[in-house]
């Protein structure tokens, strides 16, 4: 059995998945989310969850801003809080988690929370590519305004907002590779290629090439495959060359 919690719409081609190939290969399907989505034809169960207006808690913003969450209404129908939906499980699998109420969940998970002193630790958060070590690496994350779950429907907010997407260099690597600012430029992996308007920037380090996670109309899984970071090259595009479709 396996439960999916949805926070995003389903994506085929920005994880390092296929979603659909994933998780029919599970026998039994409990999917939970605030409303209908792209999951639902996978489930053998819905649970109905209440939305972050409709709960009490707190969230952590993408800067790291803590903030508590006030409801502004209770949870419709026969939605319930995502810690109700947990607590309720355990329960009837006979495996209670240890409280019955928010106040009591938050009480253990306080000291879990707490700043605390940590040991220095060397951490290796991807597997390095030999072609990284001699050539450029490129890497992703999400901008604080892409398409997902949270921003699905605001045409306005993401037209206002949302930037299209790019490929960022650092200014000696652009010269070696003569690229221009406000140029266009081939980039290549051996999952894909795509053409990308290139930023030139002191802000990005040496030896390293950026694009966005999740930009209108790219994808940086198709370059990627799956992975966060990979070998690339970049080649600069002329005017007079034709536009092909991104991989």
């Amino acid at each position: 059995m396996i439960l999916v919690i949805v926070w995003v719409p389903l994506p085929t081609d920005c994880v390092p998945f296929q979603p659909p190939e994933a998780v029919q290969l599970v026998e039994f399907k409990v999917v939970q989310d605030i409303s209908h989505g792209d999951y639902d034809i996978f489930a053998d169960v819905m649970l109905p969850a209440a939305a972050f207006m409709e709960r009490e808690g707190h969230y952590t913003t993408w800067e790291g801003r803590g903030q508590r969450l006030r409801p502004v209404r209770g949870p419709l129908g026969v939605s319930r809080p995502d810690w109700e939906i947990f607590t309720g499980i355990a329960q009837e699998m006979g495996h209670p988690l240890g409280w019955s109420t928010l106040e009591e969940l938050q009480e253990e998970m306080g000291p879990l929370v707490a700043p605390r002193k940590l040991e220095r630790r060397h951490v290796t958060y991807f597997q390095i590519d030999e072609r990284m070590e001699y050539g450029l690496t490129l890497f992703t994350y999400p901008l604080l305004v892409d398409e997902g779950r949270l921003s699905e429907g605001a045409d306005e907010l993401k037209a206002a907002q949302e930037q299209q997407p790019f490929v960022e260099v650092h200014p000696d690597d652009a010269k070696a590779a003569g690229l221009d600012d406000g140029g266009e430029a081939l980039v290549k992996t051996e999952a894909g290629e795509a053409r990308l308007p290139v930023r030139v920037t002191e802000h990005i380090a040496k030896g390293a090439v950026f694009v966005p996670y999740n930009q209108p109309g790219f994808r940086a899984n198709t370059l990627l495959s799956g992975s966060f970071t990979t070998a690339v090259t970049l080649e600069p595009v002329t005017a007079d060359e034709p536009a092909e479709a991104n991989a």
